[in-house]
């Protein structure tokens, strides 16, 4: 998100119109709109006095976040759990390579999130979690490792907080 610093030219003086990131307590635009941001720049204190032209600058700059705000798309695949109790769950993901996504297991499918494991997407978008030498950041795998119906939820989130889940769940047949 952008922060927007002065621009335009006075006698003897310049100014340049540049974004930059925004700091704790600043402004940015709202995600999912796009337009311009106009800047006035008031000069109230210089050790000679101010030149008329100097006294006030206004710039625009242009922003956009209506890519930026849309949440990643984000896929699991949980039908190897139906023959392996620590199976290696796979899926895909909008994000970029490296970026997390996190994984929560319900081991028995009554409500509670039981195990957590982040896994790195990787080139093209896929990412992976082998179940039997991945460490959960939160819980422990049970020795028998999972149940065939097993609620597996993978979550991607972007720089922007928006986020996405999907939900595996393979009910024996």
């Amino acid at each position: 998100m952008p922060r927007i610093s002065p621009s335009g030219t006075a006698p003897g003086r310049s100014y340049h119109c540049k974004r930059h990131p925004v700091h704790a307590g600043g402004h940015s635009p709202a995600a999912a709109r796009s337009g311009n941001i106009q800047v006035s720049v008031a000069i109230t204190w210089l050790p000679a006095p101010i030149p008329q032209g100097d006294r006030g600058r206004e710039c625009v700059a242009a922003f956009e976040t209506t890519g930026a705000a849309a949440p990643p798309a984000v896929t699991i695949t949980t039908s190897a759990l139906v023959v392996d109790p620590k199976p290696v769950l796979t899926g895909t993901s909008s994000l970029s390579a490296g970026a997390p996504v996190v994984i929560t297991i319900d081991t028995d499918n009554n409500g509670t999130t039981d195990l957590t494991y982040f896994a790195t997407v990787q080139a093209g978008g896929i990412w992976s979690l082998d179940i039997d030498s991945a460490t959960p950041t939160s819980g422990t795998l049970p020795a028998a490792g999972l149940s065939p119906f097993a609620k597996v939820t993978a979550t991607a989130t972007n720089a922007y907080g928006n986020s996405s889940s999907v939900t595996g769940l393979n009910i024996p047949t």
